[in-house]
C-alpha cells in the first residue's frame, strides 16, 4: 500500500503566478524549500529583493511563493526567459 504522507523533511507551500496584477489560482506543491518548489515549477524563474518586486509588482510576471503555516514566508521569483 502507497504512503499518502509527507517526507519528514518536505513541507507544503502554495503559489500563484501573477501577470500584470492577474493573479492565478493558488497551487499547492511538497517540497524541501522555497526554492525547491521554484526549480518544480514550469516556467523558469529567479528570487528577486523586495526593491525589485515593487518595479515589477503591477507590470511584470512573477511567482508568489509561501509556505503553507502559520507565519510562513512568502518569497517572489520573477519569471525571466
Amino acid at each position: 500500500m502507497e504512503s499518502t504522507t509527507l517526507n519528514s523533511q518536505e513541507r507544503v507551500f502554495g503559489y500563484t503566478l501573477t501577470d500584470k496584477w492577474n493573479e492565478t489560482n493558488e497551487m499547492y506543491l511538497n517540497a524541501k524549500s522555497h526554492k525547491d518548489v521554484a526549480e518544480k515549477l514550469p516556467l523558469k524563474s529567479v528570487r528577486i529583493t523586495n526593491t525589485r518586486y515593487r518595479e515589477i509588482e503591477q507590470t511584470g510576471k512573477y511567482y508568489r511563493i509561501t509556505e503553507n503555516k502559520r507565519g510562513g514566508q512568502a518569497h517572489i521569483y520573477e519569471i525571466i526567459n
